[in-house]
C-alpha cells in the first residue's frame, strides 16, 4: 500500500489495542478476536439458533480447524492485526459496493425484474412492525430477492480470481484424457467469473436471469463459487450478503431506479482496474416513488 495509507491503519489499530490494554475494553469486533488469537485464548462459538446459518443461497460453508499438539501458533504483531483489519475493510466494503452498483445496473436495464423484486419487498413491509425496518429473519425468507442478488454474483463476480498454494503433488484427469500434476509448493490461480459464464453451466451466460435460482437444485454447485470454496472461502459471506439485500430493500422501498442518459450500456468493464468496475461509471438515476 501507499505509505500515508500504511501509517494511518498501523497507528489507529495501534492506537486502539492500546486504549483496549489499558482500559480492559472489551468489544464484540473483528480486533477483539485478533487479541484473542494473540492470547491463544479465540475459541470457536456454535450458533445456538440454526436458522441464522444461512443467509441465502450464496451463503458458503464455514470450516472450523482445531489446533493439532506440537503446532506453534501465531505471534500476532500489531502490525499482523493492522494487516488483516485492513484486508477485512478492502474485502469487505469494496466487494459489496461492486456487487450492489452491478445490481442496480441491471435493475434499471431490467425494469420487470426491479418491478417484480419491488412488489416482494412492499409485500414484507406490510408485515414490519414499523412499516420500514427489516429484520434479519424477513431478509432471509425474501426468495426473489435472494434469487437476483445470488444471480448478479454469478453475473458479476466481485472477485472473479483467486489463487491457491498446493501442499502435495496432485494429478488430475481432463476431459480428453490427459493428466497434470500440480507439484507442492506451485500457486495455481483459478478463474471464478469464468466458471459462472460457462454456457455448459449457465445456458445464455450474459443474460441477467434470476430464474436460474429458482431452483436451487438446478445449479451445479462446483460451477457456483462467487465467495470461493473449502477451507479458505470468503469468511465475509454472510455479512456482505445481509449488507447487499438490506441496502437493496430500503433502496427500492423508496426509489426507483432508472438508467441515466450517461449510463453506457452495454456496460464497458475498465479491463485496467484492479478489481470489477465499469469504465465510464454507473450512471443511474433515483426516482422518488410517489407512495
Amino acid at each position: 500500500m501507499y505509505k500515508d495509507v500504511n501509517e494511518f491503519y498501523t497507528d489507529a489499530v495501534a492506537r486502539n489495542i492500546q486504549l483496549r490494554e489499558t482500559n480492559r475494553i472489551n468489544r464484540p469486533d473483528f480486533i477483539h478476536l485478533l487479541l484473542q488469537a494473540r492470547k491463544n485464548t479465540l475459541g470457536a462459538e456454535k450458533h445456538e439458533d440454526e436458522a441464522l446459518q444461512d443467509a441465502g443461497f450464496s451463503t458458503v460453508k464455514e470450516h472450523t480447524l482445531e489446533q493439532k499438539m506440537g503446532e506453534g501458533k501465531m505471534n500476532w504483531a500489531d502490525i499482523d492485526i493492522a494487516g488483516a483489519a485492513a484486508s477485512f475493510f478492502f474485502g469487505g466494503i469494496e466487494t459489496t459496493t461492486t456487487l450492489l452498483c452491478f445490481t442496480s445496473y441491471e435493475l434499471a436495464v431490467n425494469p420487470d425484474i426491479q418491478e417484480r423484486l419491488r412488489a416482494e419487498i412492499d409485500e414484507q413491509r406490510e408485515s414490519l412492525a414499523d412499516g420500514r425496518t427489516p429484520t434479519y429473519e424477513v431478509l432471509q425468507k425474501m426468495k426473489y430477492l435472494d434469487m437476483v442478488v445470488s444471480e448478479a454474483l454469478r453475473r458479476w463476480t466481485p472477485l472473479g480470481l483467486t489463487n491457491r498454494k498446493c501442499t502435495k503433488n496432485y494429478t488430475f484427469t481432463n476431459t480428453d484424457g490427459s493428466q497434470v500434476t500440480i507439484e507442492r509448493g506451485q500457486n495455481i490461480s483459478i478463474p471464478l467469473k469464468y466458471f459462472h459464464l460457462d454456457e455448459k453451466f449457465y445456458p445464455d451466460p450474459l443474460r441477467f436471469d434470476p430464474e436460474r435460482f429458482a431452483d436451487p437444485n438446478n445449479i451445479n454447485q462446483d460451477a457456483y463459487v462467487p465467495f470461493g470454496a473449502g477451507l479458505r472461502n470468503c469468511i465475509g459471506s454472510r455479512l456482505a450478503l445481509m449488507q447487499a439485500k438490506c441496502i437493496l430493500f430500503y433502496m427500492l422501498s423508496n426509489f426507483i431506479i432508472k438508467p441515466d442518459t450517461k449510463l453506457t450500456i452495454p456496460i464497458v468493464i475498465d479491463e485496467t482496474s484492479a478489481g470489477l468496475n465499469a469504465k465510464h461509471g454507473f450512471w443511474m438515476n433515483l426516482v422518488p416513488r410517489s407512495a
